[in-house]
């Protein structure tokens, strides 16, 4: 066989009538690498099934770089018990770009379709005695990931080198699983703050980073990926299978934000996934455990670094007159905290104008940092605005990964959905917003302690 006949010999006519001389192909610009981003161990499916008493055996899969050319190997063994084989078959699904077909051995083969199992690709109609045992392989160009596939066994009377279309009535035929030739498909989703609990990603909603995603086939983790800055995450070309996307609290990765996410928010931990085709939108929603965290900052399990909302009220009135009395910072730091403060996640609810004048910015900061809020919108507001000054003059928690970063991203959505801002599919919080300025109060209280409010 070659590939300028497209590998398909019809040897009678009438099975090109029936069947047709089509194999499928693939253009050079589609071909894959030969590792799956994050892979740790293959999951190939099946290696031996028994079919009408023959064992079928995958010998494995095998990748010749020098000729860009993937083989798979079978072993077909009978087991003494008549009749004999008349026919093996191995199915190559139909991939999108589709698989091209090299060689096979034994090299007289054809590309059949079995009407009573729709099984479609590769078969071999050489008997094999009940008591003999005989090697195939199938080759097909490019790289080739094994998964599960099928192998298809009759027995009967099918003449030496006969095409299927004049098997006679009554041959016996099996189908089963086996590892093989399989297409490759996608897994996605995003890990965030469900900030409104409606468990959707709303576009006020951000996404976290650097938590370890894995995903398993059969109990055994086949890859492990880290969520961007978005809170997305990818697991491509994955065969066709199915599996369980999972987040674990404890990890091998010790830069990861997984202890972060699990000490401080709720929610569920794995999703199951069927792959073939594509699964996108496998999403997992956090709930943010206000109460927990601040008892993890009163007891010091959590060590805040940040200062009150009566420091940054003074420094931003220091900043206003140019200086005067003896500021921890200058003017052109503190328009810098609120440049960088303006580009933190949401465009609201914080922005604030600096250029031409940046005394308007400080005083409409200063107006949000006011001594006595009439209600909790407007303290979550004080607090959280404070939070986000300790955020960006680089006072964080200690040993804590991003995790303020993330809070202050829930914080953004619970104004934005409270104070109607526009924009997609925020709905009103259910959380309480004194919860939630008790959260931001306490971070911006250095470890010791400090009242809720300050």
């Amino acid at each position: 066989m070659n590939r300028t006949t497209n590998f398909i010999v019809c040897i009678v006519m009438l099975s090109a009538l029936v069947y047709g001389c089509n194999s499928p192909t693939v253009s050079d610009g589609a071909r894959l690498s030969d590792e799956r981003p994050g892979a740790v161990l293959k999951a190939p499916g099946p290696t031996d099934v028994l079919l009408n008493g023959y064992q079928v055996h995958y010998d494995g899969r095998s990748y010749d770089s020098v000729n860009d050319q993937t083989t798979f190997s079978y072993t077909v063994s009978g087991t003494g018990v008549p009749p004999d084989l008349s026919r093996f078959h191995v199915e190559i699904p139909d991939c999108d770009p589709a698989m091209v077909v090299a060689s096979t051995v034994p090299s007289r083969s054809f590309w059949h379709l079995d009407p009573g199992t729709g099984l479609s690709g590769i078969m071999w109609s050489q008997r094999l005695g009940s008591g003999d045992t005989r090697s195939y392989s199938l080759t097909l160009d490019g790289i080739v990931f094994d998964g599960t596939t099928r192998a298809l066994v009759s027995v009967g009377n099918n003449s030496e080198g006969m095409t299927h279309s004049i098997l006679k009535v009554g041959s016996g035929s099996e189908v089963g699983d086996i590892a093989g030739p399989t297409c490759i498909f996608d897994v996605s989703g995003t890990v965030f703050v469900d900030a409104d609990e409606d468990t959707n990603r709303d576009s006020t909603e951000s996404g976290i980073a650097g938590v370890t995603v894995v995903l398993k086939k059969s109990g055994l983790v086949v890859a492990s990926v880290r969520t961007d800055a978005d809170g997305d995450y990818l697991f491509a070309d994955q065969p066709v299978g199915s599996y369980v996307v999972e987040i674990n609290t404890l990890t091998s990765d010790p830069g990861d934000f997984n202890e972060q996410l699990f000490g401080a928010f709720v929610g569920d931990t794995a999703t199951a996934v069927t792959i073939g085709p594509d699964s996108p939108n496998n999403d997992f929603d956090f709930l943010t455990n206000a109460e927990e965290i601040v008892l993890d900052l009163n007891s010091g399990e959590l060590e805040a670094t940040g200062l009150p909302a009566k420091f940054w009220r003074k420094e931003l009135r220091r900043a206003l007159h140019y200086g005067n009395g003896n500021p921890t910072y200058t003017p052109e730091e503190m328009l810098g905290f609120l440049v960088a403060i303006n580009g933190l996640f949401l465009e609201d609810p914080f922005q604030f104008d600096v250029d031409p004048d940046p005394l308007v910015g400080f005083s409409k900061a200063l107006a949000i940092l006011k001594n006595n809020p009439k209600s909790d919108i407007d303290r979550l507001r004080k607090e959280l605005l404070a939070t986000e000054f300790n955020e960006v003059s680089g006072k964080l928690i200690v040993d804590a990964g991003g995790l303020q970063g993330v809070l202050i991203s829930w914080g953004e959505a619970l104004v934005a959905a409270e104070l109607g801002l526009p924009v997609s599919g925020t709905q009103k919080t259910a959380i309480s917003l004194s919860a939630a300025a008790d959260v931001f109060s306490r971070l911006n209280e250095s470890s010791g302690g400090g009242t809720p409010g300050g």
